[in-house]
């Protein structure tokens, strides 16, 4: 009878169906996965309706990022913050990036720090985002992960020498500490070493093939690593051996019509991927299934979003005002081909191929040196109504209006012509009083390609 007491109270202790148990031995929690937000190409100055709406895409994303629920342990942005970088613009990045709640990691793009977007570096660029962004290459541990983050620019078309042995060193030295404590690794750039198949040719989208080879070798060495990149404008997932490069959807510009958004990446605790969500811009989440990984052979391994899952609706028709001012400009109707294109930049390039000094003086008055914040808030009127004003200075446009019908919109651009020819006849009668102070000489490589001088 004791010897049947005995098993009896050993039985419920180690069932757990007595009161007071010892969780010593209890299974671990699982560990939660580490969350990371992926947000490509902000590019204030390039996207679809000009800088303004570049910049408030990119404040409606922050406004979903710090709303996440659980917070993100940290948001990458992967290149591109600017389209012409310049005090202007990254002050405006800054002021809009500072209000992200998560913890912020950046990575320069070629716009970024390239004098021409797709030349070489200098030692001038590096040191204007520098002091604009902070470093150009960092590393962070972060839920036992090393992040690594570096200047792609310094591997993609020239840098000074010393810029490049320094970058070198230190991504080897990162990979040096990942392998002794055995983290696996986060790798965030601005241009991904391929985008369809490793041997492919090099392109604007690409590493050249002795760099793209040279870390591809580099990070095999490693666990499982995840490359996340921006640059292409075009969403991707492939995989090469035991790395997974991912390229996300932007808030600028997207080639392949995405619609705007950023994605959600959740790793687990051996660095593998659970989900890599889009997160469309005030639409919420979009799940989309991941397929399994593949070695990459060609580009039937890259995991492109469906047609079903892009955005299909027709495009939005070309405002009136906008019509009948490039109508105007161009002295003709639009053709049918014309009509299917509403894009902003589109239309701009036809204006500018139509004139090209009324979009130089577009460019100067309107403030925007891609000229499309002539199209923004689709009021031509009011905006070519505020070049009219920047440039008359002390005439009186009182009388004018801002509505976009055909007369109207005939009568500002006529009065806004006339204006420039006027100023640009002052500036060239007495050029050393009637322009500002500091003229710069330089030869054309030097300005880059989209420039006018008087």
């Amino acid at each position: 009878m004791r010897k049947l007491f005995f098993l009896s109270v050993l039985f419920l202790l180690f069932t757990g169906t007595a009161g007071a148990v010892s969780t010593a031995d209890a299974a671990p929690a699982t560990e939660p996965p580490l969350t990371l937000v992926q947000l490509c190409d902000p590019q204030f100055g390039y996207g679809t309706g000009g800088f303004n709406a570049d910049v408030a895409r990119l404040e409606q994303a922050i406004r979903q990022i710090n709303a996440l629920n659980p917070a993100p342990d940290a948001v990458l942005i992967a290149g591109d913050l600017v389209h012409l970088p310049n005090d202007h613009s990254n002050a405006a990045f800054r002021a809009v990036v500072t209000k992200l709640k998560p913890p912020v990691v950046l990575t320069p793009g070629n716009h970024d720090v390239n004098p021409s977007a797709n030349k070489s570096v200098t030692a001038e660029s590096l040191a204007r985002y520098r002091a604009a962004h902070g470093p150009d290459f960092t590393t962070q541990e972060i839920k036992g992960r090393l992040l690594i983050s570096a200047n792609s620019q310094l591997w993609w078309r020239g840098a000074p020498a010393d810029e490049i042995k320094k970058q070198n060193r230190l991504f080897a030295d990162a990979l040096a500490l990942a392998t002794k404590k055995q983290l696996p690794v986060i790798l965030l750039t601005h241009i991904a070493p391929f985008y369809k198949s490793l041997d492919e040719a090099e392109t604007y989208e690409t590493l050249p093939k002795a760099k793209r080879h040279s870390l591809l070798n580099a990070l095999e060495k490693q666990s499982n690593v995840v490359w996340l990149a921006g640059h292409s404008h075009k969403t991707a997932r492939r995989t090469y051996k035991n790395i997974t490069l991912l390229n996300g959807e932007t808030t600028s510009r997207n080639a392949d019509k995405r619609p705007f958004g950023f994605r959600l990446l959740k790793l687990d605790s051996a660095n593998k991927i659970i989900s890599w969500e889009f997160v469309a811009l005030e639409k919420g989440v979009q799940r989309e299934p991941l397929r399994s990984d593949k070695d990459v052979k060609s580009s039937k391994n890259i995991e492109a979003p469906t047609a079903a899952n892009a955005s299909s609706a027709p495009a939005a028709p070309i405002p009136p005002g906008t019509h009948t001012l490039l109508e105007a400009v161009l002295k003709r109707p639009l053709t049918p081909e014309e009509l299917k294109k509403p894009e902003p930049r589109t239309l701009w390039n036809l204006l500018e191929t139509a004139d090209e000094l009324l979009a130089d003086w577009l460019r100067q008055d309107l403030g925007d040196n891609t000229g499309l914040a002539l199209f923004d808030n689709d009021a031509v009127g009011a905006n070519l109504l505020r070049a009219l004003s920047k440039a008359s200075n002390a005439s009186d446009i009182s009388s004018l209006k801002t509505d976009p019908t055909a007369e109207n919109l005939r009568k500002l651009l006529s009065n806004y012509r006339a204006v420039c020819h006027s100023r640009r006849a002052t500036r060239l009668a007495n050029p050393a009083t009637a322009l500002p102070a500091g003229i710069v000489y330089a030869r054309h490589f030097v300005m880059g390609g989209s420039h006018y001088a008087y």
